[in-house]
Order: structure tokens, then C-alpha cells, then sequence
């Protein structure tokens, strides 16, 4: 199952060195949920595990649960992206199942005809054991922050797990339970990566005429110069159709550049903001060389002090955002979805929109905790070619306290599986009936 390429024994402990110094050097504090003696034994182990020269995948399987164990959602080593994109090149079979994860099972969405699975049908077993305990034993390799795994990355990047998991087999052996309690086998077929479901747009906008109400599906940070089009676009949109209640959706959004959020809450409010109150900044020479190059007080106008090695920024009230003048400035009411899959720089965003009381939440709990750390720096292990992310900020967002918890909604509310199936959005739906 692994690629052709065999790394020696000594090559593979080099790497480990380098991640160990790495994280060590650059994050803040690696050892805030787990101890450095904990650590010290997962990574002895690892040690003495690498007796014996391996492939990437294989070296993989080992490294990034003990990675993960810091149970930092910011620091992580990824997949090896390069070997499966290699495996599909060269015809290698891969599984695109129609499944998704509620925090206690696994189940079969909508079926875009890959496979002859019915909508609504629990896993219950995959290849004989228990489905999932499957995909918690996968959710080791990524962290979630505070927390030991996160099913919902090894769900959203299934293909590639189920490929280090199981290789280039024909089938794999499911037995499911459909919505009328009938427990069935089904023998899945491997396909060639011919079929590709388009994924969504970053962000999307649609008016909802029913309840004159307009909808933002908000599911990346990413592109300013796009969004800034975007949300000029939209938002002259709502001016035109005078919509009175504006729905943005963050449930998919796993985070990325901040200052998207920035951009998107000076549409929603003329009073001053901030998405951060403080940060604890890490100035390794690999922050230097990455992201503070040339004179590091330009960061840092504030005269925060450089010489340390950790410095802490704040942002006194004084300092917030403070809108400009904005014609399309959207003055009705606000609904924002929140959920599980919300991590990173949505949950700021989120955390924003309920501390200044802009809108009202609606939804689940989001993934990563109010404080976390962030900000990540990538490195490229030298002989494996894994990517290591470590991160090198500690965010206190407003309001936000060390307790472990996410943004929680105003609303709480679960979406179903079963309705999910029947095509009805249950958090939605609820937004819709709170409108009303």
C-alpha cells in the first residue's frame, strides 16, 4: 500500500528530531493539555519503533497520533497528500462514500450514485469491526484543541483516510442499518478517482423570499480581494431587495484569514469591535524567518517589548475596529449558524457577532474553545516530506475565559440525520420559525 519509496531507519529518527525541536522551539507552550513527560513517552516509543526503514505512509500512521496527543488543533501533521495524489495518478483506486459523522455515528448522506448505499442508513461496521470505533481510531491522527481526536477532519478528507487505513483494495466489506431497522451487508467497489463531487463555494449568497429574509453560506476565510467583491455584491443586493433579516451560515467553516471576519462585521455594525482582546505571540527565529522578516517593531507598533521570547499584545478598547461609513451597511436583525465543524477563525468571528451582541446565535457548540492557540507555521519534515503545522500564537478572544468551551449558541439546536436525509435543514428551519 505504500509508495515505492523506502526511508532508512536513521532518516526517519532525524525526522522525529526535527518535529520534537520544531514544535519546542516555536509554539508557545506545547505542553499546555499534555505534559512534557507524557509526551517524552509517546515519543520514545516512537523511537523505538522506528527500528526498521519504512514508507511515508507507514511512518504517518505512527507519528501523527503522537503529535496529535498534544491535543493542540493548530499543531498537527497532515496526511500525506503527495503519495495519495501520486497512488491516483497512476490509476491507484480510491472510496468517495457518501458518509458523515454526528459525534456518535456514522451515517450515509445524500447518494450521488457512486455507491448503492440508501440515504439515511447507519454504519455499523466496516470490514468486520465496529464503524466507529473505525473512524475514532483515524481521528487520532488530527487533533482537535483540548480534545484527544477530530473525527469530523477524517470524515471531511475520507478518501485519503480510508486508503492509509486499509490501501488499494477492491471493496470494502460494510453492514449497515437502514431507516426501517433492517440490518443489511453491502460489498462496497474501489473506483477510479473519475468522479469528483464539486465542492462548495466559499461563499455564497441567496434570498430567501418566503420570509424576505437573505442567506450568507459562509464556509471559508479564504481570497480578501474575492470576498471583498462578494460582499459589495451581496450586500448591495440586500439594499436593493430591502431584506429585513439577514442568515450567515458558518456550520462548515473550518476558519482560515481573520480578517475576512473583519471585513464581513463592519457590514453588520457601526459600533467598535474586536475579534481578538489579546494574543501571546512566540518570536523563535522561525517566526522571524517566516512571518516577522525585516523590522519586527513595524508588527508591533504598540512598543511591545521584542526582547522576549513570548510577547503579549492587547487591544485596549480605544483600539478597536471602529467601522467606516458604509451606505450598505446592513440594519435588520441577524441570524448566525454555528456548529461543530466551526473551528479556528469562525469561532472568533462567532465569538464577535454574541460578545457585541450583533446577532443571535443559533445552532451547536463550535469546535475549538474561545481561548486556543493558532496561527500556524509549516515546515516540511526532511526525509518523509510531511507536513508539520505548529502553531505560534495563544488567542484570548472577548469575553473569553480558559474553561474549555467554545462559543455556545443562543439557541441550541441539533440537526438531525434524518431530517438531513429528507433534505430539510433542521437548524435552519428553526431560524426560519424563530424569524417568524
Amino acid at each position: 500500500m505504500d509508495s515505492a519509496k523506502v526511508i532508512p531507519s536513521k532518516k526517519l529518527m532525524k525526522d522525529l528530531d526535527f518535529l520534537s525541536k520544531t514544535i519546542e522551539e516555536v509554539h508557545p507552550n506545547p505542553y499546555a493539555y499534555t505534559s512534557e513527560v507524557e509526551f517524552a513517552k509517546h515519543r520514545e516509543k516512537l523511537y523505538g519503533l522506528l527500528d526498521h526503514s519504512m514508507g511515508t505512509v507507514e511512518f504517518y500512521k505512527l507519528v501523527a497520533p503522537a503529535v496529535a496527543s498534544l491535543r493542540n488543533g493548530h499543531t498537527n501533521v497532515f496526511p500525506p497528500f503527495l503519495e495519495y495524489n501520486e497512488h491516483l495518478k497512476k490509476g491507484g483506486r480510491t472510496y468517495q462514500l457518501p458518509l458523515d459523522w454526528d459525534e456518535e455515528k456514522l451515517f450515509v448522506i445524500e447518494n450521488k450514485g457512486f455507491h448503492p448505499l440508501p440515504a439515511g442508513a447507519i454504519v455499523l461496521e466496516i470490514n468486520g469491526e465496529d464503524a466507529s470505533s473505525v473512524i475514532m481510531r483515524m481521528a487520532q491522527y488530527f487533533p482537535a484543541e483540548r480534545r484527544d481526536s477530530n473525527p469530523y477532519v477524517i470524515v471531511m478528507w475520507l478518501p485519503i483516510f480510508l486508503w492509509i487505513e486499509y490501501g488499494d483494495v477492491e471493496s470494502l466489506k460494510l453492514k449497515i442499518k437502514s431507516l426501517n431497522g433492517h440490518i443489511m451487508d453491502y460489498e462496497v467497489m474501489a473506483t477510479e478517482p473519475r468522479h469528483k463531487e464539486a465542492s462548495k463555494p466559499d461563499y455564497s449568497y441567496r434570498l430567501l423570499p418566503e420570509v424576505d429574509a437573505g442567506l450568507i453560506e459562509f464556509n471559508k476565510f479564504s481570497d480578501l480581494d474575492k470576498f471583498k467583491e462578494f460582499l459589495n455584491a451581496t450586500f448591495g443586493e440586500i439594499r436593493e431587495k430591502k431584506v429585513s433579516d439577514l442568515i450567515i451560515d458558518i456550520r462548515a467553516n473550518p476558519g482560515g484569514s481573520s480578517t475576512l471576519g473583519d471585513l464581513l462585521l463592519e457590514y453588520l455594525t457601526d459600533k467598535p469591535f474586536c475579534q481578538i482582546y489579546e494574543m501571546q505571540v512566540k518570536i523563535s527565529p522561525q517566526a522571524r524567518k517566516q512571518r516577522y522578516t525585516g523590522e519586527l517593531k513595524s508588527y508591533f507598533p504598540d512598543g511591545t517589548d521584542l526582547k522576549s521570547p513570548i510577547i503579549t499584545v492587547r487591544i485596549p478598547e480605544e483600539e478597536y475596529t471602529e467601522p467606516r461609513e458604509n451606505p450598505l451597511r446592513f440594519n435588520g436583525r441577524v441570524y448566525l449558524l454555528i456548529g461543530p465543524k466551526s473551528a479556528s477563525s469562525s469561532v472568533g468571528f462567532a465569538n464577535a457577532i454574541k460578545y457585541f451582541k450583533i446577532g443571535t446565535l443559533i445552532g451547536e457548540e463550535t469546535l475549538d474553545p474561545i481561548t486556543c492557540y493558532g496561527d500556524c507555521l509549516r515546515f516540511t519534515l526532511p526525509n518523509s516530506q510531511l507536513t508539520l503545522n505548529v502553531a505560534h500564537k495563544y488567542f484570548i478572544l472577548p469575553g473569553g475565559t480558559n474553561d474549555g468551551r467554545g462559543v455556545l449558541p443562543d439557541y441550541e439546536v441539533r440537526q438531525e440525520p434524518e431530517d438531513r436525509i429528507k433534505g430539510i435543514d433542521t437548524v435552519l428551519q428553526f431560524t426560519l420559525d424563530l424569524m417568524r
